[in-house]
């Protein structure tokens, strides 16, 4: 008992967080241009871009843009994944497909700063790790797709 106990706290604690992010998202849109304008008064950042500030500030608002579908709809996903546990549908054909939006959100967020780093060669990290974590979404995708299956196969036999 106490073991589902610190199962749901978890699951509420991630909901809560989950819901702090789609408020920070979306708050997010109103503020991109500003974020734009800070970055390219950086003077840091400047050593590393081969534009003018202009332009570095213009790709990173269309970087920036572009990059809030995927992280809404990633989020929109784990809140979905997140009903599906809380009412016990662990291992269904659902969350496999949540696990696959999840994963080609990252993928579409490598891709997008990919484009990105070439006003700025750091971005290639968030890149690279996106594409890492969207890797990892595949594999777990996988495991829940044959845990699905192993319990389908199971109901049958009972």
């Amino acid at each position: 008992m106490k073991i589902l106990c610190k199962s749901s706290k978890s699951v509420l604690l991630t909901q809560i967080l989950t819901i702090l992010l789609l408020i920070f998202l979306v708050s997010a849109l109103f503020f991109i241009p500003v974020i734009g304008s800070w970055y390219a008064a950086v003077p840091h950042a400047t050593a590393l871009r081969p534009t003018n500030g202009a332009d570095s500030e213009i790709a990173l608002n269309i970087t920036l843009y572009a990059a809030e579908i995927p992280a809404l709809t990633a989020a929109i996903s784990v809140w979905l994944l997140l009903l599906n546990i809380t009412n016990e549908k662990v291992f269904v054909h659902s969350n496999v497909k949540l696990l696959r939006i999840l994963s080609y959100c990252c993928f579409s967020v490598t891709l997008i700063f990919i484009y990105f780093s070439i006003y700025t060669p750091v971005s290639l990290a968030i890149a690279l790790a996106a594409a890492f974590m969207g890797l990892i979404l595949r594999v777990l995708k996988n495991v829940f797709s044959q845990a699905v299956e192993l319990r389908e196969e199971n109901d049958l036999t009972v």
